[in-house]
């Protein structure tokens, strides 16, 4: 596969290199992640490359999807090494170029499919037999009050995230967690007329956490709710390991319209109650922040009984 080298804006003595071959993730095109090289002077080192292409939208899009990236990397907990445009005369800033320091990461999405096991190193080795046991309910919370922490953050700033998905979600040497995915964040803006902010979307969203609103498109304005359905998802996903809705993107789709989650696959009964609440159909059913979703988890009983139904039962 070709390789890619481009020249830091911000030094021009720094160099970045990397290989299609070392795609972490792609989202549509618009947004991809690599492991690449930076090299200065004669020393190099590894570095994560988020590669943004703003050449498919609209220029409206584009400068707001510009003004979201720039704003999150400059207000970041996490700042990052380098952040330019490449705006050579046959880009005219088309692409943008995020530098992070690179550390022993994997997804949780590794977690979830078992992948990439070789790579993990001893506490991510110890948190994937912790996250495989029957203690798997809790470590899973914990594991999304830090998700739901970060979109919090985001959302604090006036960015909503929309699309959290597990391999999006980093899961770093020390297993801090980090959302990486930030290729169709939309600036929240202020409503005039009313006391929150609101964000527009596009159709760059991934299916499977995709809630009604956004199917539909019934909303032209989607608030920090719409990430809390997609966490609501992705928490249901991270107890079960399975998806809610499988299939053709058609039949997911009719799902995610039609059907609720099937929460009887939760045998916790406190996290089937939350997982329903944050994937209600209905955007004013569900959590009005994620921080009240921190509070929801955060209550949990662990040593609650769980319950199971009576098919269940017959195998245990």
């Amino acid at each position: 596969m070709p390789s890619v080298t481009v020249r830091s804006k911000n030094n021009p003595h720094i160099v970045y290199t990397y290989d299609f071959d070392n795609l972490i993730f792609d989202r549509s095109r618009i947004a991809m992640a690599f492991v690449g090289r930076q090299m200065k002077n004669e020393s190099s080192s590894d570095v994560i490359i988020q590669v943004y292409n703003f050449s498919n939208i609209s220029e409206i899009w584009k400068r707001k999807l510009q003004y979201s990236i720039v704003n999150f990397a400059k207000e970041s907990r996490r700042p990052f090494i380098d952040v330019f445009f490449d705006d050579t005369s046959n880009c005219s800033r088309e692409y943008m170029y995020l530098i992070r320091e690179f550390h022993q990461e994997i997804t949780l999405e590794d977690f979830l499919s078992g992948k990439n096991l070789n790579n993990f190193n001893d506490a991510q080795n110890h948190l994937y037999q912790i996250f495989n046991s029957p203690d798997r309910a809790k470590v899973a919370s914990d594991i999304l009050l830090r998700i739901l922490s970060e979109v919090q953050y985001l959302n604090d700033l006036g960015i909503c995230s929309i699309d959290v998905h597990p391999s999006a979600v980093l899961v770093k040497s020390e297993c801090e967690i980090e959302l990486l995915d930030f290729g169709i964040t939309k600036l929240l803006e202020r409503n005039n007329n009313e006391n929150n902010r609101f964000c527009i979307i596009d159709r760059n969203l991934t299916e499977y956490e995709a809630p009604e609103e956004i199917v539909i498109g019934s909303y032209k304005y989607i608030t920090q709710q719409t990430d809390v359905y997609a966490i609501g998802i992705l928490y249901f996903q991270l107890i079960t390991g399975n998806l809610p809705f499988k299939g053709a993107l058609y039949d997911v789709l009719q799902s995610q319209l039609h059907e609720s989650v099937p929460i009887k696959q939760i045998t916790h009964p406190t996290i089937r109650t939350i997982i329903k609440k944050a994937t209600a159909k209905d955007i004013k059913k569900r959590f009005d922040s994620c921080s009240h979703f921190i509070a929801a988890i955060e209550d949990i009983d662990f040593s609650e009984k769980i319950q199971y139904s009576w098919w269940q039962k017959i195998f245990k």
